[in-house]
């Protein structure tokens, strides 16, 4: 926790924005859970250091792709409200939600890549992470999400409010 609160002041020392990741964590996890298999661990990782890094202010906190059955059995964390909510609850601090890597190819064959974009919008991520794994992830992202409000599963107002939180924090930036 103390190396990240240190890594985060000395990225804004230097004028860039920082991200702790991955919450609440991908410990104890022994192969490839973005390739071989979802990750299914019954309880949340011990975070603390998240706490402690927190403190120091990163403007993105990244959240971890496991599904942590004690918050949400069914679930990712990214894509679970309650994965959310716990993450707000737990750091408190003024920071975005980033994901973590939504077109990894486990998440894909589980929700589809269309599931996966709109459920981490609906459980209130801020920013959505496509790695570009295969040509076409991120405007196929794009045109889910686009759908979703346009049909009204998601309020264009919520759509709004996230690129606006957004653009406010690349326009202020961070001054060396």
């Amino acid at each position: 926790g103390e190396l990240g609160a240190s890594a985060i002041s000395g990225q804004r020392d230097g004028g860039v924005l920082s991200t702790a990741k991955h919450f609440p964590g991908y410990g104890g996890i022994d192969y490839d859970p973005e390739n071989e298999r979802l990750a299914v661990v019954p309880d949340v990782p011990e975070y603390s250091q998240f706490l402690v890094a927190a403190a120091a202010g990163p403007e993105l906190i990244m959240t971890a792709n496991v599904v942590y059955t004690a918050l949400d059995p069914d679930l990712p964390f990214t894509l679970s409200p309650s994965g959310i909510a716990f993450l707000r609850e737990k750091v408190d601090s003024d920071y975005l939600v980033i994901s973590d890597d939504l077109a990894t190819k486990v998440l894909k064959e589980a929700y589809g890549l269309e599931g996966t974009v709109t459920r981490a919008v609906k459980a209130g991520v801020d920013v959505l992470l496509i790695s570009g794994h295969e040509a076409g992830d991120v405007q196929a992202a794009y045109a889910a999400v686009l759908e979703a409000v346009r049909g009204g599963g998601i309020a264009e107002e919520v759509i709004d409010e996230r690129v606006t939180s957004t653009l406010h924090l690349k326009a202020l930036g961070v001054s060396p």
